[in-house]
């Protein structure tokens, strides 16, 4: 943050200011809140992937890789993740094999933002729910 200039900080301000007003607005509880402005474990927006137009995200989930489910699902690969995901809560992704992402060893996935803000709290609320539970 300290590398950007005085106006793309209060820009970055206003922007965090505003997410967390929005998840405090849609999210089911307080403990809801808490977990989704901790973020995501594991995950993280992908560099230089911001897209201009603002309707999808691509997310790293290659921190997750040789992590394990409570009932012995290890998250190996890109199949592995998605079935976990999907078993957990439903969550369906793009993964980069999808979108013929060139580096075979990151385990990455697009997700949509073109939803309602509600609907999105509630579909990073759930893959923050599913991915925590991973040991």
């Amino acid at each position: 943050l300290h590398l950007l200039s005085r106006r793309q900080r209060q820009m970055c301000i206003r922007d965090s200011n505003e997410i967390e007003s929005e998840i405090r607005r849609y999210a089911q509880n307080d403990f809801n809140v808490n977990e989704l402005l901790e973020g995501i474990p594991g995950v993280n927006i992908v560099d230089g992937t911001y897209p201009e137009s603002g309707f999808f995200v691509m997310l790293d989930y290659t921190n997750l890789k040789n992590k394990s489910s409570d009932y012995g699902r290890t998250i190996s690969n890109e199949k592995e993740l998605l079935k976990y995901m999907y078993e957990q809560e439903k969550i369906k992704i793009i993964l980069g094999q999808s979108i013929s992402w060139p580096n075979q060893e990151q385990l990455v996935g697009r997700v949509t933002t073109a939803l309602p803000r509600e609907d999105i709290i509630e579909h990073f609320g759930a893959m923050n729910r599913c991915l925590r539970k991973l040991r």
